[in-house]
């Protein structure tokens, strides 16, 4: 009884009522059983799932109780430390594996995630992951329903043979690629450089399969037969001509073999100069739709507000000593889109004009630079970066 009294308060007008969790009075811990196989050397390339089993903590009631498995390489549980802006100056030394479970003692881990939460606790690259068994620790969260009765288990060691899985969902979005891009011609396609993507809606709360409304508006110059300099195609990734829209800008089609925008003998896209949107509807990593439209009027960029730099750097200390340029990716008078590939260490960094205005925010690996007082944080390793000016859509991705 003097437990109960301790766990539990009463509202005074309703003895009978169920209790409430007191906070203050928590049991200390809770135990995870040591699997069966924690000595097996298990290899996460070869494993869907890892079991765990646990006892609920002794709350003194059956309280509905949801678990959550973390992860360390060290048996270390300290938080991530960041500064006022919100900046990662001290990472975590554990890692929350995604999966939860409510009411029961036991689950299955993703095998997957488990391996990502290796490669992101201990900086892993592919180049660098040990291919030989190594020591992982593993505890187990519990929280009754709405947030109350935090108590932690034990930590048991497994042995498990890693498996390297990007710690990142990159964008995974449809590119404009062709004669129009800077510097592209015959490289359609071949690499991040002779690729545009579009821009993200900032409205839209992507799903990690990227389906979604995407926009891009550029400027871009009516070609002559013997001047071939602005046909396009639109693919659905680098190297990837598996889908793709051609056909006109009045009736584009998706195909397979889609051929360039007007490119029919000696005709050449678009049929006039000047400043386009294209708007895509993406589901199921299809596009489903896409529409070109050409501006006029108030819809025209003004070019005053956002005028056409000569230059954008990267700079902080997720670029190293050495500011790196940006590319242009028109050369058509009317460059508003900006691109590098750069090898990060992990650190932050800020987009940096010819006037030295910095454009960032604090989201990774996609935002709007529109903070000069924020900073973009970066992993370590190969990058490419994406720029738009405009829009200010900026956008990573993981060079292999």
């Amino acid at each position: 009884m003097t437990v109960a009294m301790l766990l539990f308060a009463a509202c005074d007008s309703d003895r009978d009522a169920n209790p409430v969790l007191d906070d203050n009075n928590l049991p200390q811990t809770f135990k995870l059983n040591t699997p069966a196989y924690a000595n097996s050397n298990i290899s996460l390339a070869n494993s869907s799932t890892l079991h765990f089993s646990w006892s609920q903590p002794a709350y003194g009631f059956p309280a509905k109780t949801t678990y959550v498995q973390q992860i360390s390489l060290t048996n270390t549980w300290e938080p991530a430390e960041v500064d006022e802006a919100g900046n990662e100056t001290k990472a975590a030394t554990f890692y929350q594996l995604a999966k939860t479970t409510t009411g029961e003692v036991s689950c299955d881990v993703d095998a997957t995630d488990f391996a990502k939460g290796i490669v992101v606790l201990g900086e892993y690259e592919e180049n660098t992951l040990p291919t030989t068994p190594m020591d992982v620790y593993v505890r187990c969260l519990a929280n009754v329903e709405g947030g109350h009765g935090k108590v932690i288990s034990n930590s048991v060691k497994i042995k498990v043979i890693p498996n390297y899985v990007d710690p990142i969902n990159y964008p995974n979005i449809w590119y404009i690629t062709g004669d129009a891009n800077y510097g592209a011609g015959a490289t359609w396609n071949a690499s991040y450089a002779s690729n545009i993507p579009f821009d993200f809606d900032p409205d839209i709360d992507y799903d990690a399969s990227w389906n979604g409304t995407y926009t891009k508006t550029f400027y871009v110059n009516k070609s002559t037969a013997d001047d071939v300099k602005s046909r396009f195609k639109i693919v659905k990734g680098i190297g990837d001509w598996s889908q793709a829209w051609g056909g006109t800008f009045a009736t584009p089609v998706l195909s397979s073999n889609a051929p360039n925008f007007n490119d029919v003998g000696d005709g050449v896209s678009p049929e006039e100069t000047g400043w386009y949107k294209l708007t895509m509807k993406v589901d199921g990593g299809t596009s489903k739709s896409l529409e070109i439209k050409k501006l006029d009027g108030d819809n025209i960029p003004d070019e005053s507000k956002y005028p056409v730099h000569t230059s954008m750097k990267i700079e902080g200390s997720g670029a190293g000593d050495t500011p790196i340029e940006m590319q242009p990716m028109f050369n058509n008078g009317h460059n508003h889109v900006w691109y590098a590939e750069f090898t990060a260490v992990k650190g932050i960094i800020k987009i940096v004009d010819e006037n030295g205005k910095k454009y960032c925010n604090n989201n990774y690996p996609y935002g709007w630079a529109h903070d000069e007082g924020a900073a973009i944080p970066v992993p370590k390793g190969k990058l490419a970066l994406y720029f738009d000016d405009i829009s200010g859509c900026y956008q990573f991705r993981s060079v292999k």
